[in-house]
């Protein structure tokens, strides 16, 4: 008699702390193990070397919290979303309720330089307090790892938002700042901008637009995109190609794909407010091109009715969570800043560049995510260095590359010294500068590791960087240089660009001698600046020139180069139309302020 098989008895998961299935970390909960739910990392992960995922489904977003986030004009601290939160929710756990009871610790980590390279923390709760982090080390030792720079203070002390809230947050600060004008009408179109020569005809709206109208139920679908194209009118066509033509090689300088001026203007035709951003931008740069025979094209006014339309599709599309992570909303979100650097909204652009830096953390966006999300990651991290250098403050990106020189080819070589300037940048911060006469050493020893790096890039980039001695040009202070093609010799610039800053603000202690040295350095930079300033013809690498040349100016004691420099900057300015203030007369101030350029920056 054959015996019946034993059933195999199922064995059930302890019901243990840790074990449950609506607490957590993600990646523990996936793996069945205990999670001590240690923020941003637990113990569980941190053994494994796994990635720390808290995850809020977009659901739990309460309705209560994006009424707080769009209409508050007060920051809005933990406490106002908990109780809101709690207010709403039906049975709380025994955790939850631990965790209003309780007031969120905040503690001070000292991040050493043997950190991993992605320093980002992963952290799903809405407005969760962050962590501060010390900026003690300002000064590294000479370590291979100590350009491995973290998060500084002024830009990780604050809040860290989710993937869900960092949008609606940046939106607030945009809605706060935008100013529509009086008789602004949402929906209409701006046909009247005379695409025939008559620029003589000021702009008035027109009929309404199938760009401009934006879908009221948007929020009630599924998809952000229509489908089919959007039907662009004449004038419109116009602003797009000029934008295809013209503004996207600023963006697209360093990325070897080029991709907003072909996949972006795609995505464009696909989805309103990306093509309103686009709209928006190209307008108010056309506004800003003047000829001296007549009046600006299109006025600015236009430029402000695309920018308002824009920020009403936000509102409205921000309500699908799927478009809360789609490349759409970075695309619209860098173009939005980008009209900001060139309208001359300074304080509104500080702002909001932080507000485009939450979006990027929240979603783990950094320089080297791959595809569009690293492309607009580098188009904004130019534009907040030139930012951080005006304001004399530390850069917002606290990311670290990971490939050696070694590894990289030209477009990842010309973005590697884009990083590097804004690490000189931070270097060149009031906040280190003050910070650093409490460690002399220490930053002697950043300064030396910067520069050692600077050098490693320019042997590496030795390859990419054909000098050709230009034609003399008459009454010229600076040997003219042609280096081809733009976006090196926009590369060569920001790397003199970074020697000037480390040579400013690097302690001197060997005497006259060191002096003299870090004079030669000032005045090599200058030249190549000035030079390379004087052959360079392309939109984008002007963009580019236009910064170094501005710094240049700063750190020239001779008569003859000043002058030559201010006659280059209008010259760049008129050719951009950027910026709206002319950067010649800011030069003027500063050579006022101060007899020596060593001290102008110091």
């Amino acid at each position: 008699m054959s015996q019946s098989p034993r059933p195999v008895s199922r064995v059930r998961k302890t019901k243990g702390k840790g074990l449950r299935t609506r607490t957590g970390c993600t990646t523990c909960r996936e793996r069945h193990v205990k999670c001590d739910e240690t923020r941003p990392i637990c113990r569980a992960c941190q053994r494994g070397n796994r990635p720390c995922r808290y995850t809020v489904a977009a659901s739990s977003v309460h309705s209560s919290d994006l009424s707080i986030i769009l209409n508050t004009d007060n920051e809005i601290d933990q406490s106002t979303l908990l109780q809101e939160k709690s207010a709403t929710a039906q049975g709380p756990s025994p955790d939850v309720q631990q965790q209003h009871v309780h007031p969120v610790e905040e503690t001070t980590i000292t991040t050493s330089v043997d950190e991993a390279p992605m320093t980002y923390f992963e952290n799903r709760d809405v407005n969760r307090t962050i962590q501060n982090i010390s900026c003690n080390d300002f000064g590294l030792p000479l370590e291979p790892a100590a350009l491995n720079t973290t998060s500084p203070a002024s830009t990780a002390s604050g809040n860290l938002y989710s993937a869900e809230v960092a949008p609606l947050r940046w939106l607030n600060l945009l809605r706060r700042d935008a100013t529509a004008i009086d008789d602004y009408q949402p929906g209409l179109a701006y046909h009247s901008v005379d695409t025939a020569g008559s620029a003589d005809q000021p702009p008035t709206p027109g009929f309404f637009s199938s760009v401009g109208a934006v879908d009221g139920h948007l929020g009630q679908v599924e998809s952000y995109n229509i489908e089919g194209f959007l039907e662009l009118s004449s004038s419109e066509s116009l602003l797009l190609r000029h934008f295809v033509e013209n503004i996207s090689s600023w963006i697209d300088l360093t990325d070897r794909h080029a991709q907003f001026s072909s996949s972006v203007p795609t995505m464009a035709l696909n989805n309103r407010g990306l093509m309103l951003a686009i709209l928006a931008l190209s307008s108010r740069h056309q506004s800003l091109l003047s000829n001296p025979d007549k009046p600006p094209r299109i006025d600015r006014t236009v430029a402000v009715q695309y920018y308002n339309e824009t920020l009403q599709y936000l509102q409205i599309a921000m309500k699908i969570p799927e478009y809360l992570k789609s490349d759409e909303l970075l695309a619209t979100v860098l173009l939005i800043s980008t009209y900001e650097m060139i309208d001359g909204f300074e304080s509104g652009w500080e702002r909001h560049l932080k507000g485009v830096f939450w979006i990027q953390r929240s979603q783990l966006i950094h320089g080297e995510s791959g595809g569009l999300k690293q492309a607009i990651w580098w188009a904004w991290l130019r534009q907040d260095i030139w930012a951080a250098f005006r304001g004399r403050r530390v850069i917002l990106s606290y990311y670290t590359l990971r490939k050696d020189c070694a590894e990289l080819d030209r477009w990842e070589l010309t973005n590697r010294v884009v990083w590097l300037l804004g690490q000189c940048i931070s270097f060149g911060s009031d906040t280190e500068v003050e910070a650093g006469r409490n460690n002399v050493q220490q930053r002697i020893h950043r300064a030396a590791f910067l520069t050692m790096r600077l050098d490693e890039w320019w042997i590496y980039f030795a390859p990419y960087r054909t000098e050709l001695p230009a034609e003399r040009i008459e009454g010229s202070a600076f040997n003219p240089i042609w280096i081809n093609p733009p976006s090196c010799s926009a590369a060569v610039q920001i790397y003199y660009f970074a020697r000037i800053m480390l040579a400013v603000h690097s302690p001197v202690m060997s005497g006259l001698k060191e002096l003299e040295r870090l004079q030669q350095t000032l005045d090599d930079a200058v030249n190549y600046i000035g030079g390379i300033a004087c052959t360079t013809n392309n939109t984008a690498a002007i963009i580019i020139s236009t910064q170094c040349l501005f710094a240049a100016g700063l750190n020239t004691r001779d008569l003859a180069k000043r002058e030559q420099i201010a006659r280059l900057l209008r010259s760049h300015q008129s050719c951009t139309g950027w910026p709206v203030h002319d950067l010649a007369q800011d030069l003027q101030a500063e050579w006022t302020l101060a007899s020596s350029p060593m001290n102008v920056r110091t």
